[in-house]
């Protein structure tokens, strides 16, 4: 069985022998980061794609998608869905961690 080491060093060589599919991985590595992150979200307020998709009137779908790297981002549906999430965690008395100004 081949260790991560191994798995990373032979993508990193796979990336290195293809430009186009190192530009691809570093150009969506922010939306990547980003459902990471609204999934993270969604779990700490205790929802589930079909409970956010209802409070939106949206399709679990809609809700997959905004939660992958596919197709364009609708920022309304990311909005609403950042706004279900914090309003469950207010509601749980757990606010979500914002970033706080260092001045």
């Amino acid at each position: 069985m081949t260790d991560s080491s191994d798995l990373r060093e032979a993508f990193r060589e796979l990336r290195h022998r293809n430009p186009a599919l190192d530009h691809e991985i570093l150009s969506t590595a922010p939306r990547r980061e980003l459902a990471t992150a609204l999934v993270g979200l969604r779990r700490a307020a205790g929802l589930t794609r079909d409970e956010i998709a209802t409070a939106l009137a949206k399709d679990h779908a809609d809700i997959s998608r905004v939660e992958s790297t596919a197709g364009e981002l609708d920022l309304e549906l990311l909005a609403g869905y950042i706004d279900v999430c914090r309003a469950r965690l207010e509601g749980l008395g757990k606010p979500p961690s914002m970033p706080t100004d260092p001045e």
